[in-house]
């Protein structure tokens, strides 16, 4: 009897180990043969999800986008002044995630011949600008832009040793926010 395989199941599992891979090796040292090797499948059943490694990193992309944006909706039943403690303390709560996250991306950019990953992510990073700027009713994009670049700011202090809480920087995101 043929095995049955749950093929959006085995793609959402394929997705998350690989996001621990790209997240540990950095998108350049990855090769579909490398990752079906890590993963324990063969290189067919991976090209058969994913036609190449840009467009496993593109869903991988697309998983972290959702996973942040799950509790988006609770949030936006609240009153707009209650949101930023909730989003600051997410962050907080995420530090080493987005951290590798962001290494990951800027990896993944320097390295990136073809610009697909350039083009996804620039649409992944307006997407959040969009969402932030929705989130915090603040001017889109430029708003959420802002927030973004304050959270990075923050994510590579924290590389060199500074001790960051994004929560006790409310005053700080709020004043700059409001310029």
């Amino acid at each position: 009897m043929p095995k049955v395989v749950d093929h959006e199941q085995m793609r959402a599992d394929l997705v998350e180990q690989s996001s621990a891979l790209f997240a540990q090796q950095g998108f350049a040292a990855l090769t579909m043969r490398g990752i079906a090797q890590a993963l324990s499948v063969s290189t067919g059943t991976l090209y058969h999800y994913f036609p190449n490694k840009e467009a496993l990193f593109e869903a991988v992309v697309d998983r972290a986008m959702a996973a942040d944006t799950a509790g988006t909706e609770a949030l936006m039943a609240l009153p707009v002044d209650e949101r930023l403690p909730l989003l600051l303390a997410y962050v907080d709560a995420h530090q080493e995630r987005f951290l590798q996250r962001w290494i990951l991306m800027t990896e993944a950019l320097r390295k990136d011949d073809s610009g697909e990953v350039r083009q996804r992510l620039a649409a992944a990073s307006a997407q959040y600008a969009m969402g932030v700027s929705l989130l915090l009713g603040l001017e889109a994009p430029t708003g959420g832009e802002r927030f973004l670049a304050l959270v990075n700011g923050m994510l590579l202090r924290s590389q060199v040793g500074t001790q960051v809480s994004f929560v006790d920087e409310e005053p700080t995101f709020r004043r700059l926010l409001s310029t």
